[in-house]
Protein backbone atom coordinates (compact mmCIF):
# COMPACT_ATOMS: atom_id res chain seq x y z
CA UNK A 1 0.00 0.00 0.00
CA UNK A 2 2.69 2.50 0.58
CA UNK A 3 4.37 2.04 -3.21
CA UNK A 4 0.30 3.63 -3.71
CA UNK A 5 1.37 6.64 -1.61
CA UNK A 6 3.49 9.95 -3.08
CA UNK A 7 7.04 9.80 -2.26
CA UNK A 8 7.30 12.51 0.62
CA UNK A 9 4.72 9.45 2.17
CA UNK A 10 6.24 6.48 2.45
CA UNK A 11 9.01 6.84 4.81
CA UNK A 12 8.12 6.40 8.39
CA UNK A 13 4.15 5.86 8.36
CA UNK A 14 2.10 2.95 9.24
CA UNK A 15 -1.28 1.22 8.30
CA UNK A 16 -3.47 0.57 10.63
CA UNK A 17 -7.49 -1.37 9.34
CA UNK A 18 -10.25 0.83 12.00
CA UNK A 19 -11.06 -1.99 14.35
CA UNK A 20 -14.64 -0.47 14.59
CA UNK A 21 -15.18 -0.12 10.82
CA UNK A 22 -16.77 -2.65 9.09
CA UNK A 23 -14.14 -5.03 7.28
CA UNK A 24 -16.08 -6.81 3.93
CA UNK A 25 -15.35 -9.85 1.85
CA UNK A 26 -17.69 -10.46 -1.01
CA UNK A 27 -18.17 -13.92 -2.98
CA UNK A 28 -15.25 -12.70 -5.72
CA UNK A 29 -12.53 -12.12 -3.16
CA UNK A 30 -12.82 -8.27 -2.83
CA UNK A 31 -11.60 -7.16 0.42
CA UNK A 32 -12.74 -3.48 1.44
CA UNK A 33 -11.87 -1.51 4.94
CA UNK A 34 -10.57 1.42 6.28
CA UNK A 35 -7.37 1.88 6.86
CA UNK A 36 -5.37 4.80 8.64
CA UNK A 37 -1.67 6.05 7.59
CA UNK A 38 0.00 7.37 10.56
CA UNK A 39 3.29 8.54 11.43
CA UNK A 40 3.79 7.28 15.61
CA UNK A 41 4.47 9.40 17.72
CA UNK A 42 2.75 11.90 15.13
CA UNK A 43 0.09 14.38 15.65
CA UNK A 44 -1.30 13.61 12.32
CA UNK A 45 -2.90 10.65 10.55
CA UNK A 46 -5.40 9.99 7.03
CA UNK A 47 -8.02 7.85 6.44
CA UNK A 48 -7.66 6.16 3.22
CA UNK A 49 -10.13 3.29 1.96
CA UNK A 50 -9.06 0.61 0.55
CA UNK A 51 -9.98 -2.33 -1.51
CA UNK A 52 -7.54 -5.47 -2.12
CA UNK A 53 -8.47 -8.77 -4.75
CA UNK A 54 -7.87 -12.06 -3.01
CA UNK A 55 -7.11 -14.84 -4.62
CA UNK A 56 -5.88 -18.91 -4.85
CA UNK A 57 -3.57 -20.08 -6.95
CA UNK A 58 -1.95 -23.83 -6.54
CA UNK A 59 -3.56 -23.84 -3.32
CA UNK A 60 -1.93 -20.35 -1.95
CA UNK A 61 -3.33 -17.06 -1.11
CA UNK A 62 -2.49 -13.29 -3.03
CA UNK A 63 -3.30 -10.23 -2.55
CA UNK A 64 -3.47 -7.36 -4.87
CA UNK A 65 -4.36 -3.92 -3.43
CA UNK A 66 -6.73 -2.90 -6.57
CA UNK A 67 -7.95 1.08 -5.06
CA UNK A 68 -6.88 2.96 -2.51
CA UNK A 69 -9.00 6.66 -1.87
CA UNK A 70 -8.42 9.67 0.88
CA UNK A 71 -11.08 9.72 3.31
CA UNK A 72 -11.99 13.61 3.26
Amino acid sequence: MTARLPPRNRQGNFFRVHEDLPVTLDARGRVRFTAMLYVPKGETSNDYKVQVNVRARGGKLSAQVVSMQQVR
